[in-house]
């Protein structure tokens, strides 16, 4: 294949050429491309060591909303916030308020009142004036998502995601 591994992009025309001659394809230009495709998709990327040809995949992440404080009762089914501006958008997301075991499922309600779903009520201590954070931890992802990323056991270290601000690869 090519020098050094490398198919030159004329070596590439012709092989498709030849291919098109031998099937009689009647769609030449799509031939042309997916050839061209395979190559730099497949071929290229296992026989090439440099690191300019690597993909990369983003989610986008909403914030933690963190703005004013709730209050909470004990036996309610809702939280109350003061200088809060809530929003639909903010239905089936988690809160946590400090000083709390747990993080709880909500839903939206009015700007100042998430609920519990399912007539769930608090079960903690009653307080005001907490700070919390709601934040959501379900993304949908990118409609051209096709497979799940793992890091290579021969060459670790290579797939990560931020924490915090620190990179922290992937287990291969």
């Amino acid at each position: 294949m090519g020098i050094n591994g490398r198919r030159p992009f004329q070596e590439m025309v012709e092989i498709v050429q030849n291919e098109l001659v031998r099937e009689g394809a009647t769609n030449q230009e799509s031939k042309y491309k997916g050839m061209i495709n395979q190559v730099y998709t497949n071929e290229l990327p296992s026989l090439l060591p440099e690191m300019y040809i690597k993909k990369e995949a983003y989610v986008t992440l909403v914030a933690e909303y963190t703005t004013g404080t709730v209050t909470v009762g004990t036996g309610t089914s809702n939280i109350k916030g003061a200088s809060t501006v809530w929003t639909s958008a903010d239905t089936n997301k988690l809160i946590y308020i400090d000083g709390t075991d747990g993080v709880y499922a909500v839903t939206y309600d009015a700007a100042t009142s998430l609920n519990f779903p399912s007539s769930l009520t608090w079960t903690g201590s009653s307080g005001s004036g907490l700070t919390y954070k709601l934040f959501q931890n379900r993304y949908s992802l990118a409609s051209d998502f096709s497979y799940m990323v793992s890091d290579n056991p021969k060459d670790p270290n290579v797939v990560s995601r931020y924490a915090n601000g620190s990179k922290i690869f992937l287990d291969p």
